[in-house]
């Protein structure tokens, strides 16, 4: 505390004293003689200014110190000083004036800290509203979000989880500062957010005073002080946001509590929109996927084409680093780049044999007339340049515009390199298929020439992981935990049984259940299907490559009895609705399990 009323001037205030003094004595001495000498006015009138001096000496000496005192200390206030106090000795009056001074400046200094700590706060919301504005990506909308939150607290860890709605479980879906820990399922289950989620309300650990007190420490980051929010949407708990500190110096407050439960207000509004966004998108993938088949079905073998392009070129967009608007936009791209089609004869369509060059001609129309087909769709993302220009070569030998390197868009030279090698190892009435080997070694060829490099290299990246994963895709060599793929296997096979019984209707998918659980008695007991849905029997054995390969088969048989009744396309369709349903890390671990053979 910084004391402004400390007295200078001892000398100064030591000689006016003495002045006042004399001069009262002289003025009480006059006063005296006047009355005993019985003086004229005169005489009376100058003792009466020698006493008025007396008594403006003494107020010198007395106010006028404080007051300068006070009038400096009011400045430095103005300034910014809030902690400085005035001291004015003891008298009563200059006492209480200082008091009252010091409770001034006390209550302005706290309003003022309250002030910034809002500003910082609102500082936090707004960073955090720009990251959540930013993209609709899910995953790097929590990352961005957990970052904002973890800065505002100035905390080292945190992390956010997220809750299944299918099976209850939470996941773990950002996360920062955790070290070495282990970020498995029993870590989350042994954490403060399963706590919070089970039941929606804040937690806060606090690092106990005392050394050797036992600490609760948070078992995924594994922090000593740590707070914890539920996420809550419409009165039910979706997930939680946590922060945490290994300082043990760190204390949380019931302020603190507030502000992690305003960002977690708003993360859950920003999970809804995602999820809304997600539920639109695959609205528009089924429609896509539904053209696509019907695009596919003019031509026997062509039969899911688009289905296979998509897969490459997602998948080496994501090898690219492509943003997630883009890996989007080059998978509905790669459903729809062939639906020119629809404008070209089936007599060529259909020809077993190479076309001539009339026929060619004709057939080079299809990208055009694709794009004008889906110009007037209003799609989220830039598709009709994708298809107009997936025929350009990267020399410019290409069709229909002769666009020449970066003149053609990116999206549309990966979907030429994917279409280009599924069409190179897909059989057609007048050859077979190319070995995959052949098919990498056509596109180096034709790598800068027909091809942007760049994208080449990434393409055979994928089919280089594509193969390892095909060789030897058992549950070791994917590092899949087995309650992970088992878990992929049911929400698949479930969900495939969803879209059957929406098409079909309640006859069709009661007879396809009986059917199915006969077979599973005689030949898969390690596996049950009650009420629609599938499950692992009771006291079946852990996963292991034989069961996976049981899955597979499993799949495989439910695929069979559906396509009797709606054709392989639809079956490919509820497959890909189905695996699209899933986290994207799921979807991943569907892809590389490769659990459905086409029937």
């Amino acid at each position: 505390m910084k004391v402004a009323g400390t007295h200078k001037g001892v000398n100064r205030k030591t000689v006016l004293t003495f002045v006042a003094g004399l001069t009262a004595a002289l003025g009480v001495f006059g006063a005296v003689y006047a009355v005993y000498l019985n003086v004229g006015p005169t005489f009376v009138a100058l003792d009466i200014a020698i006493g008025t001096c007396a008594m403006y000496l003494l107020l010198l000496v007395h106010a006028q110190p404080p007051l300068s005192e006070l009038t400096e200390a009011a400045r430095r206030l103005a300034d910014g000083e809030f902690d400085v106090r005035v001291d004015f000795g003891g008298r009563r009056d200059l006492v209480e004036l200082a008091d009252s001074f010091n409770s001034m400046t006390e209550a302005m200094r706290e309003r003022t800290d309250a002030a910034a700590h809002t500003v910082a706060e609102l500082s936090t919301l707004y960073e955090m509203s720009r990251a959540l504005g930013s993209t609709l990506d899910l995953d790097s909308m929590l990352d961005a979000t957990l970052d904002a939150a973890m800065h505002s607290f100035a905390v080292d860890s945190g992390y956010v989880v997220l809750r299944d709605p299918a099976s209850g479980e939470i996941e773990l879906r950002a996360w920062r500062g955790t070290g070495d820990r282990p970020l498995d399922s029993r870590a989350v289950r042994a954490s403060m957010s399963e706590w919070v989620v089970r039941q929606g309300r804040p937690l806060i650990f606090n690092p106990s005073k005392e050394t050797d007190a036992v600490e609760n420490v948070d078992a995924v980051t594994g922090a000593l002080a740590a707070l914890c929010v539920p996420l809550v949407s419409v009165d039910v708990v979706i997930g939680a946001i946590a922060v945490g500190s290994h300082d043990r110096t760190v204390r949380f407050t019931g302020d603190d509590v507030r502000l992690l439960s305003t960002i977690a207000n708003h993360v859950t509004i920003a999970v809804g929109n995602t999820e809304l966004f997600a539920s639109v998108q695959d609205a528009y993938l089924a429609t896509v996927r539904a053209l696509a088949a019907a695009v596919d079905a003019k031509e026997p073998y062509m039969r899911d084409h688009s289905g296979r392009v998509a897969v490459f070129a997602r998948a080496t967009a994501e090898r690219m680093g492509l943003s997630h608007d883009q890996r989007t936009a080059i998978e509905m791209a790669a459903y729809l780049h062939d639906i020119g089609k629809i404008g070209i004869s089936e007599q060529i369509l259909r020809k077993p044999g190479p076309l001539d060059d009339e026929e060619m001609s004709t057939m080079r129309h299809h990208p055009l007339i694709g794009a004008n087909i889906l110009s007037p769709v209003t799609f989220p993302w830039s598709i009709a340049p994708v298809v107009r220009h997936h025929h350009e070569h990267f020399d410019g030998s290409g069709y229909p515009a002769g666009l020449k390197g970066e003149e053609i868009p990116l999206l549309a030279r990966v979907l030429s390199v994917a279409d280009a090698y599924e069409a190179m190892t897909a059989d057609r009435p007048y050859r077979e298929r190319t070995l995959v080997d052949d098919a990498i070694a056509e596109l180096r060829r034709c790598s800068g020439t027909d091809f942007d490099p760049r994208v080449v290299e990434a393409m055979i990246e994928v089919l280089t992981d594509m193969d390892a994963l095909a060789s030897g895709s058992e549950l070791a060599a994917l590092t899949v935990e087995p309650y992970e793929a088992r878990a992929v296997f049911v929400a698949v096979a479930d969900g495939m049984l969803a879209a059957f019984r929406k098409l079909g209707g309640p006859r069709l998918i009661t007879n396809l259940e009986a059917e199915m659980r006969s077979w599973l008695a005689a030949e898969a007991p390690a596996f049950a299907l009650h009420d629609g849905h599938f499950s692992v029997a009771a006291g079946a054995s852990p996963v292991h490559d034989g069961q996976l390969d049981e899955m597979r088969t499993v799949l495989g048989r439910l695929s069979t009895l559906m396509s009797v009744v709606t054709g392989p396309s639809l079956v490919d369709h509820f497959y890909g609705e189905s695996v699209e349903a899933l986290t994207e890390r799921l979807r991943g671990t569907a892809r590389g399990l490769a659990l459905y053979r086409r029937p």
